[in-house]
């Protein structure tokens, strides 16, 4: 859950069947408020994902979720909070680090 205490889906929509996106997902962060442009080209870093933990919105950050980078399955760790997900319909041969 986040943090309004809802459940929170990276990939799938619980909400219409069991449907899950059928590729990789890098790099997934959450902010408490809409980036600035600015912002988001920080973000992206020019392609290259940056430290999360450096970025100037670092205070409005939620969650940030590497997907693989680091994790260990069943865990997708939240490298912004406490907010760590497991992962379903996958196996550990699914995590692969670094993926650009």
């Amino acid at each position: 859950t986040l943090a309004n205490g809802s459940d929170f889906m990276i990939g799938g929509n619980a909400t219409i069947g069991a449907q899950y996106f059928k590729n990789r997902i890098d790099e997934v962060s959450v902010w408490s408020k809409a980036l600035s442009q600015s912002e988001i080209t920080e973000l992206y870093n020019g392609g290259d994902p940056a430290n999360l933990d450096n970025h100037s919105a670092v205070a409005n950050r939620v969650g940030w979720w590497r997907m693989g980078d680091g994790d260990t399955y069943p865990t997708i760790t939240d490298h912004g909070g406490s907010n760590d997900g497991t992962m379903t319909t996958m196996g550990p041969e699914d995590i692969v680090p670094d993926s650009p």
